[in-house]
């Protein structure tokens, strides 16, 4: 249960300096491909320093290594699309999209993994997405027309991320490989941004700044957190898949909606309180 504490208050944290992103202008893909970076550099530090000696040839010839090839692919993508559509759609329906795509991996967990399902753990299921919807509920004009399109894409993207994470932890993350793993999602992740940063910067559309860089170096401890604690989390828990991506999407919703209450003082209507009371409700029942 530490590591998915951990693993939570990552996440949430990245909500909150993406919303200091825009108070302080920010380049968001600056920012991102740094972060990246910084987070690459942790794993092979930490991993190293468990003695593994890994490198990066080591990791792109491991069993995983097209696993990983995907999802640093789709790290970056998703990051991305997240920043258009919060801009071009709102927050709040991006948000809702993001933390809704929990339902695909629950599926494909129960349908392909043959995790166990009770009653019990189906009205924690349904309580968590209800939770979901709730705490992140804005009163935001809807948008129609082709715009949609960017909040259907990211459930599907994320939701398939999430499913290919989960499998990965269940099929090829062992006590010794951890680290290791995910040092090399980020790594991945780094270079294809980075690729796209340089070609940019070449057709001088991009111009490097400081202050992007100390926000991706910022970015970047809290994001590698997010993910080693996420696998740490299955481990030590045992949880099945369809269990665990539950309760940390429902865990962060809450405590990134409470830290914009504490820190940017955002208001929190009715809805939003009882979505959090679900949450501790639906946390039971999958739990217990």
């Amino acid at each position: 249960m530490l590591y998915l504490l951990f693993c939570i208050v990552c996440s949430s944290v990245l909500y909150i300096i993406f919303k200091a992103f825009e108070t302080y202008k920010i380049d968001m893909l600056q920012a991102i491909v740094v972060n990246y970076l910084v987070a690459g550099s942790l794993g092979f530090i930490l991993a190293n320093g468990y003695g593994n000696n890994i490198s990066m040839d080591h990791l792109l010839h491991a069993d995983w290594s097209r696993y990983t090839l995907l999802i640093g692919l789709m790290f970056i993508s998703i990051f991305s699309l997240m920043g258009i559509s919060s801009q071009k759609v709102g927050v709040a329906t991006t948000s809702v999209a993001n933390k809704m795509s929990v339902v695909l991996p629950v599926i494909f967990g129960i349908a392909f993994l043959r995790e166990v399902i009770t009653s019990v753990k189906i009205i924690g299921i349904i309580l968590a997405v209800l939770a979901l919807v709730l705490t992140t509920f804005k009163k935001e004009k809807r948008e129609t027309g082709k715009l949609i399109l960017y909040p259907v894409i990211i459930f599907f993207a994320s939701g398939i991320l999430d499913i290919i994470l989960g499998y990965c932890s269940k099929t090829y993350i062992n006590e010794t490989n951890t680290v290791a793993f995910t040092a090399s999602l980020f790594s991945i992740a780094a270079i294809i941004g980075f690729l796209f940063l340089l070609v940019l910067i070449i057709q001088k559309r991009q111009k490097i700044k400081s202050k992007n860089i100390l926000a991706g170096i910022i970015l970047g401890v809290p994001n590698f957190g997010s993910i080693l604690f996420s696998f740490e989390g299955i481990k030590a828990t045992q949880w099945d898949v369809s269990v665990f991506y539950p309760v940390l999407n429902m865990g962060v919703v809450v405590m990134a909606t409470l830290l914009g209450w504490v820190v940017y003082k955002e208001k929190l209507s009715m809805l939003n309180l009882a979505g959090i009371f679900l949450s501790v409700l639906a946390i039971y029942f999958i739990s217990f």
